[in-house]
């Protein structure tokens, strides 16, 4: 900060790149972002009450900002793509900053930029499911009309939640504004099926092969560095047919992240699943 009290950086100690906050004498080691993208080179704001950051969850880099004063910070994930005429779902984690307080979320809306410029539409949505580590995550359902354009569209939400802090129950409503939401074509939604399916899978035996070199007692440093990302050395017998699919998976992964969808697609389907899912168990 400024003042030079507190200190912000990235890490992957929880497993994905997250902004983090510490006190300069090293206590209160803080995690601010919890998402499965990269969050990452934050900095303060010159008040020291907001954090710029960033981050690919909106599909492609783009600045972040995080407000240190806000009660509850959102975290908001489409999962992939929506499609013209279909419904969505967004996926809602919720984590207020009051350690103290209990937090209940009462409404939640969301509002597209493809609805004019009418108030905030209400989302049906689920019981609040409250997780051990003390997020609550809400599943919003919504429709993407048939006439609405692929591309990125603009998206707000506001939260009306209540804070039981055992002195009083505080009701409060909170926006997030202008964030964008990826609007794609049949191709690729498909494409980003395949991705991560075949992802999946390709990292499913990734970590099977280092299990079977631990029972055999000949883990190397070897098994443990992966091949783009999944593999540079598989113990089994399928390992060339294996490398041969990953091979044509990157390929295909390449083509997808340059939005060259229907080549894409073509070669996921020409050779990812159909060679990699028969040696899911060698």
């Amino acid at each position: 900060t400024p003042d030079g009290r507190k200190i912000v950086y990235w890490s992957l100690a929880s497993g994905n790149p997250d902004i983090w906050m510490i006190n300069s004498d090293g206590t209160d080691n803080t995690q601010l972002t919890r998402s499965p993208y990269m969050d990452a080179y934050p900095t303060w704001s010159p008040d020291g009450k907001k954090i710029a950051f960033e981050s690919d969850r909106a599909g492609t880099f783009d600045i972040w900002r995080l407000s240190l004063d806000d009660p509850i910070s959102v975290d908001v994930d489409f999962g992939k793509c929506v499609v013209p005429g279909s419904t969505g779902k967004a996926s809602l984690t919720i984590r207020s900053r009051d350690i103290h307080g209990m937090l209940m979320v009462e409404k939640v809306w969301l509002h597209f930029d493809w609805e004019g410029e009418e108030k905030y539409a209400e989302r049906s949505s689920p019981p609040n499911i409250l997780k051990a580590d003390g997020l609550t995550c809400i599943i919003v359902e919504f429709p993407v009309p048939e006439s609405v354009e692929p591309g990125y569209h603009f998206y707000d939400v506001k939260i009306q939640y209540t804070i039981d802090d055992q002195a009083e129950w505080r009701s409060k409503t909170y926006e997030l504004t202008a964030r964008d939401l990826k609007v794609g074509t049949i191709q690729e939604y498909d494409c980003h099926t395949l991705h991560v399916q075949l992802g999946s899978e390709l990292d499913q035996l990734y970590r099977g092969a280092i299990s079977r070199s631990i029972a055999l007692g000949v883990t190397t440093s070897e098994v443990t560095v992966s091949l783009k990302g999944y593999f540079d050395y598989l113990l089994t017998r399928n390992r060339e047919k294996f490398q041969e699919a990953n091979e044509e998976y990157c390929k295909a992964k390449e083509l997808y992240l340059s939005e060259d969808y229907d080549a894409a697609w073509s070669t996921f389907r020409k050779q990812g699943r159909s060679s990699v899912s028969q040696y899911l168990n060698p």
